[in-house]
């Protein structure tokens, strides 16, 4: 009986809640929506310390790279747009025999 009794007095008791963080100076708590912006048909490239052309890598332009290249065009591999419009095309390799 007394258990029953027990179980009644803590049910009937709010639970204890747990302590809620308080901002800091600098910092504030809450949720908060940024506003994005997308550009579209837009293309993301990278730089490296290479030519464009040096496909293998090694800071070399030489026949290497066009045997890199020509494997590229061959295999549709993204190493062959050159221009980076998303199509292997002969304007790449158009690209590729100016550099």
């Amino acid at each position: 009986m007394l258990s029953h009794y027990l179980l009644a007095v803590m049910l009937a008791q709010p639970p204890a809640l747990a302590p809620q963080p308080q901002p800091q100076e600098g910092w504030s708590a809450g949720h908060s929506i940024a506003q994005t912006e997308s550009v579209p048909q837009s293309t993301t490239g990278y730089t490296s310390g290479s030519p464009l052309a040096d496909i293998n890598g090694d800071g070399v332009l030489d026949i290497f790279d066009v045997i890199a290249f020509i494997n590229c065009v061959n295999t549709g591999a993204a190493c062959a747009d050159l221009n980076g419009d998303g199509v292997i095309d002969i304007f790449d390799v158009q690209l590729f025999i100016a550099l």
